[in-house]
């Protein structure tokens, strides 16, 4: 067998990122990412996980299908929901500093986050555009 015949070696039990081996010429195994993607031949797998290479990327019309849903789910809320819900997950902002901002305790507005989540996947799931994507073929 020839130093190039088996150049990459897969440990699945390994977890992505780390079971990936690429092994040059000369059995050198690549010690970090950079050195890992370097090795790898270019194409549009170039740095994804092993488990993700046979994915299809989605048009840029179910994206945007997928974003209005989105929008409209945040429309649903009310104003003060909206305030919340762009502090912690659109400026990813902490519930302490969110909390100051409102002038309530944190916890007060971990439930308030938690029920504004829970509402926004109500009305997420129940958007045909979204349930249409999830039973897409893949």
């Amino acid at each position: 067998m020839s130093k190039l015949g088996n150049i990459t070696k897969e440990y699945p039990h390994a977890g992505p990122g780390i079971g990936v081996f690429v092994r040059d010429g000369y059995g050198h195994r690549a010690s970090t990412e950079m050195e890992r993607l370097m090795q790898e031949p270019p194409g549009p797998t170039l740095g994804l996980p092993q488990h993700w290479r046979g994915y299809d990327q989605p048009s840029l019309e179910s994206t945007l299908e997928l974003r209005e849903a989105l929008a409209d789910a945040f429309d649903t809320l009310t104003e003060e929901e909206q305030f919340i819900a762009d502090r912690l997950f659109i400026e990813n902002l902490s519930l302490r500093r969110t909390g100051r901002m409102m002038n309530i305790p944190k916890t007060t507005l971990a439930r308030r986050r938690d029920a504004i989540r829970r509402k926004l996947l109500l009305v997420i799931t129940a958007d045909s555009r979204v349930r249409d994507w999830l039973t897409r073929d893949v």
